[in-house]
């Protein structure tokens, strides 16, 4: 068995709201009927890097990480009040926080049957024929595995 981990994050949506009302922070929605894949995964897209100006030409101050030598990863940014009290007492009370949930390899099987029993697949995440042929290939791949 590999040592490697499997992540999968949570973000609650009113987390985007709340950090979108103080800081840069961009929310799309793709419309529903322009992509498949986005209907069934219930999908949006999030930039918290702004445009180096302003639409009026201004430049605008990038977001940065503590010590300033790097971008902050979204979960960060989404976390950080950057010293706004409302901000902050907002972020507390929120129920919800960005969340990295890591399993060794070995437990991917039984989350991976109880996705299956919901009907989270491949196929229903992408429903076409690339979907369908991921699905498949892991299909067959799980016939050789047995799990104790």
């Amino acid at each position: 068995m590999s040592n490697n981990r499997f992540a999968v994050w949570a973000m609650p949506q009113i987390l985007l709201e709340v950090t979108a009302k103080f800081k840069f922070l961009k929310v799309v929605e793709i419309p529903k009927f322009q992509n498949e894949n986005i209907v069934a995964q219930q999908g949006l897209f999030t930039s918290h890097i702004p445009a180096l100006k302003s639409e009026s030409g201004t430049p605008q101050t990038l977001p940065a990480f503590k010590n300033n030598d790097r971008f902050p990863y979204l979960d960060e940014y989404l976390s950080d009040s950057a010293g706004d009290d409302l901000h902050q007492k907002l972020l507390d009370k929120l129920k919800g926080k960005p969340l990295c949930f890591t399993l060794k390899y070995n437990e991917i099987a039984p989350i991976r049957r109880k996705l299956d029993q919901l009907n989270i697949t491949w196929a229903s995440m992408m429903p076409n024929l690339e979907g369908a042929t991921k699905e498949a290939i892991r299909r067959s791949a799980m016939k050789n595995y047995i799990d104790f």
